[in-house]
């Protein structure tokens, strides 16, 4: 069973819980103004608010983005309370202590991501954190894995990209690394796994313990 040296890990949705804050903002700042949409269509609005909102309601692309400026100073303010998915931390921590390299690699804004990770005492064991600003592109594309290598010293061989969206899959997929998703059961709401399975991961997980298992090449199936 092949072992990975070097462990890429997205941010948002795979190591924080921060899914469900955009649909709530978004929703909060729209039944102000009287508009009610379903959860599937708030959640639909996160890949695009402006031009969703042109097409679904009266609003204006203007005036769908400051909704959006709107909902993201709501974001900002409930970021402080974002917690972790169960046992990421653990995990985090046994891959680093069996002498893994671990990476962030994130399409989130420094100035974001650096308090939570104080937060949650996780500085020490990143030994690369990739943000939005630290590359020309941003995930599906190659670069910010082929950043995080570079600072790691690492190949790409024995590299694995985690993460819970097609860009990230398409990013490991661009940089020739292998891939593992994170499905767990709440991103039924957000994610159709058919869809996702068409990118071809390497490996599919609903519990962060089986990162540790594939990592070290005690997974079985």
């Amino acid at each position: 069973m092949k072992k990975y040296q070097y462990i890429l890990l997205d941010w948002d949705g795979n190591l924080a819980q921060t899914l469900n804050m955009w649909p709530d903002a978004i929703d909060i700042v729209l039944q102000k103004q009287g508009i009610h949409l379903k959860r599937s269509e708030l959640i639909e609005a996160c890949g695009g608010v402006a031009a969703f909102l042109s097409t679904h309601t009266d609003l204006s692309e203007a005036e769908g983005r400051v909704v959006l400026e709107d909902a993201t100073e709501i974001v900002k303010e409930r970021l402080p309370l974002v917690e972790l998915y169960p046992d990421a931390i653990d995990v985090l921590n046994d891959l680093k202590k069996t002498g893994k390299k671990l990476a962030v690699i994130t399409s989130s804004i420094r100035s974001v991501v650096t308090p939570l990770l104080e937060k949650f005492n996780l500085n020490d064991l990143f030994d690369a954190v990739v943000c939005i600003e630290d590359t020309e592109h941003r995930k599906p594309h190659a670069e910010p894995l082929q950043k995080a290598l570079e600072i790691l010293g690492g190949n790409e061989e024995e590299a694995v990209m985690i993460g819970d969206t097609e860009k990230d899959i398409l990013a490991a997929h661009n940089a020739g690394v292998d891939s593992i998703l994170f499905y767990p059961v709440e991103h039924q709401e957000f994610y159709k796994l058919e869809k996702l399975m068409e990118h071809k991961p390497t490996y599919v997980v609903s519990e962060f313990w089986d990162i540790t298992k594939i990592a070290t090449g005690t997974h079985t199936s």
